[in-house]
């Protein structure tokens, strides 16, 4: 990055004010300091309040980012790299105290095995997913210094704001660029069990069991043609009721 935005790669194509590789050193040593330097907070303010910390301050920091790609602020941007490394090396180095108070000693050692097969799976598929980006960039015509290759998470189009819910929708968000959706989906309930939801005092273990039976999770990673067509639809609806709102009433 900050050869492509910043250094010989970019636009002007001169060095950077400080080389790649040595700024990627000095990132690693935030990596070193914030696995010592968090720990010891964290026994003076707790485990839970630094972590919080740390989550706003990446948080934080991910919104401020893209401003500096934006303006060419180069030290700027070297700053807030440099503290998300500190708070991502904290948060690394205060997982097992975290994973001791909260599931105790013995259970530590499983516990933080799990999350250490979580980190390693998601640091691959992030990996591939980032140079998938920016090669669908690339192909499609884009330059490889362009800033939009590293907002492709910060970026929300009229159709990202607009694009009409679904009944029950949970979530929705937009994944290497299609629509993936969570609903809950409600089944159709029998008589008998209207009845006795009409009394629910009478029957309360059936109550929750019906709940529980009565609802499905459905998700969905959507077809662009799909996409399309629902987007379609809805525009169509808007212009329909606008038509309505301009005749005027009879």
């Amino acid at each position: 990055m900050i050869n492509r935005l910043f250094g010989k790669d970019s636009k002007e194509g001169k060095e950077s004010p400080l080389p790649a590789h040595i700024a990627v050193s000095i990132e690693s040593g935030f990596n070193m300091l914030g696995r010592v330097l968090i720990g010891f907070v964290s026994d003076k303010v707790g485990r839970k309040s630094t972590f919080l910390v740390l989550l706003l301050t990446q948080v934080a920091v991910l919104i401020c980012v893209p401003i500096t790609i934006h303006t060419g602020n180069f030290w700027g941007f070297l700053v807030l790299v440099w503290l998300a490394t500190l708070c991502y090396g904290g948060g690394f180095g205060m997982i097992p105290a975290f994973l001791s108070d909260m599931f105790g000693i013995s259970n530590m050692s499983s516990c933080h095995g799990v999350i250490l097969t979580g980190w390693s799976i998601t640091s691959i598929s992030g990996g591939l997913a980032f140079t998938n980006s920016i090669n669908a960039h690339i192909n499609h015509g884009g330059n490889p210094y362009d800033t939009d290759i590293y907002f492709v998470n910060f970026m929300a189009s009229i159709r990202d704001r607009m694009f009409p819910a679904l009944p029950g929708q949970i979530m929705r968000m937009r994944i290497f660029g299609r629509v993936f959706r969570v609903q809950w989906i409600y089944k159709a309930a029998r008589s008998e069990d209207l009845d006795y939801m009409l009394s629910p005092v009478e029957n309360r273990r059936k109550r929750v069991r019906f709940w529980n039976e009565g609802r499905r999770l459905r998700w969905e990673y959507m077809k662009k043609e799909d996409e399309q067509t629902e987007w379609e639809e809805y525009l169509a609806l808007r212009a329909a009721q606008a038509q309505l709102m301009r005749e005027p009433a009879i």
